[in-house]
């Protein structure tokens, strides 16, 4: 696992002049000149590629703060608080696309990035008491099942279908409870998959994530009969992605007529390409000259399509049309100290607080306590310890994770860890 640290705050007290650990506070009044804050401010930015379409949203909404913390935290989401939670069942000897599971998560995040709230709980059509499946967004989770390779006869005659309501006699036919269900049939894997095919060279084509987004507009209850606006599956050629013929002007993603017919069902916002998350540690001494201090992520979905009629372009992969990064980001706000710890004072300086990190390989908050030390007499560098380390996935889990430590090397205004 990599961990990206975000960011080493801290304050020292010499220990020369009789000093402990800071606490994210200015130092007492002990009558020493030498006592004095250094207050590195480092500030890193990394951006990573995003090739198994990880949301961020899913385990910052689960993320637990440390119960006894010196510091305040609070977190940052994205007005939209719509997470997918995507369970998928791959039939025996199916080797799907390694890019389709990645991609029917970016075709659900075209759709639910624009989603802010539920209007209505319950769908207009086929409506029971009590529903018999579980309505999406109801608690700010988006829960499906994707079967893919599955041979269901009549009941999906197509390469892809979607049922609002989970269909007990889809295969297999064992899994819990009543999702909504979007099933990716041998057919998906077939060159006579819409014009240009869906999968093309082990890889899922730009007309194959249209017909994904296509599908996953009808788990959003697209397909509504009582919608007075309701014109999905007719032929209104480019008008939107709901529309059923599939020619080369259709879009790959939704369009604004899309979002129309459902929003009998949801509160939709203005389109972004861009979602940013973060947590905060707020210092509780209003005298510091350290305000706060966290993390922020910026996760950018683009999907470009080409304007112009191209003979190959519905044929070409996905991922050529597709951006999806995450960027990091040290966030400090407070005042920095000019002044460098001087070598002739001797002994250690000790802080103790809170660790605020990212896991690098699959983007999720980690949280736990860091204790850092220097001796004075060599002041490039420093040992670091982590306890009590904990990372929130996106299932709603906290797994423990095995203390560790680090020495860090002085490079500019940061510390970075020497094995690298």
């Amino acid at each position: 696992m990599r961990i990206l640290c975000i960011p080493i705050v801290f304050i020292f007290l010499l220990m020369a002049c009789g000093g402990g650990g800071g606490s994210g506070g200015k130092p007492p009044d002990i009558g020493c000149q030498d006592c004095t804050p250094v207050i590195p401010s480092p500030s890193e930015s990394r951006t990573f590629q995003n090739p198994n379409a990880v949301d961020p949203l899913a385990s910052f909404k689960n993320v637990e703060f440390p119960s006894l913390s010196k510091f305040d935290y609070e977190l940052d989401l994205p007005d939209g608080d719509f997470a997918l939670d995507l369970s998928v069942y791959i039939a025996p000897d199916v080797n799907p696309p390694s890019d389709l599971v990645p991609m029917m998560r970016r075709a659900a995040k075209v759709w639910t990035r624009q989603v802010t709230g539920l209007r209505n709980p319950v769908s207009r059509h086929r409506v029971s008491n009590p529903p018999q499946h579980y309505e999406p967004g109801t608690d700010g989770w988006v829960r499906m099942d994707f079967l893919v390779g599955h041979e269901d006869g009549d009941r999906c005659a197509r390469e892809m279908c979607a049922n609002h309501y989970s269909d007990p006699l889809l295969m297999p036919t064992d899994r819990p409870g009543r999702n909504p269900i979007i099933s990716a049939t041998p057919r998906f894997s077939e060159q006579e998959c819409r014009p240009a095919g869906c999968v093309r060279n082990g890889q899922v084509t730009l007309r194959g994530f249209g017909v994904m987004a296509h599908e996953f507009g009808h788990i959003l209850d697209h397909y509504d009969p009582t919608n007075p606006s309701y014109t999905a599956h007719s032929n209104c050629v480019s008008d939107g992605i709901m529309c059923d013929s599939f020619q080369d002007l259709v879009p790959a993603v939704p369009q604004g007529r899309d979002f129309g017919n459902i929003e009998h069902h949801y509160t939709i916002t203005e389109p972004a390409d861009h979602e940013v998350f973060g947590i905060w540690a707020n210092i509780r001494n209003v005298d510091s000259d350290l305000n706060n201090f966290g993390i922020q992520l910026t996760r950018t979905l683009i999907v470009n399509q080409a304007t112009n009629i191209q003979s190959n372009i519905w044929g070409r992969p996905a991922s050529d049309f597709i951006t999806d990064t995450i960027r990091i980001e040290t966030m400090i706000d407070g005042t920095a100290s000019t002044n460098i710890t001087s070598p002739i004072n001797t002994g250690t300086a000790t802080w103790n607080g809170d660790l605020i990190a990212v896991d690098t390989a699959r983007f999720q908050p980690v949280l736990g306590d860091a204790t850092l030390s220097m001796d004075l007499t060599n002041t490039d560098f420093l040992q670091a310890s982590f306890t009590d380390v904990y990372r929130s996935d996106d299932t709603g889990m906290t797994h423990a994770i095995t203390d560790f430590g680090y020495r860090l090397a002085k490079s500019g205004t940061s510390y970075v860890d020497v094995g690298g």
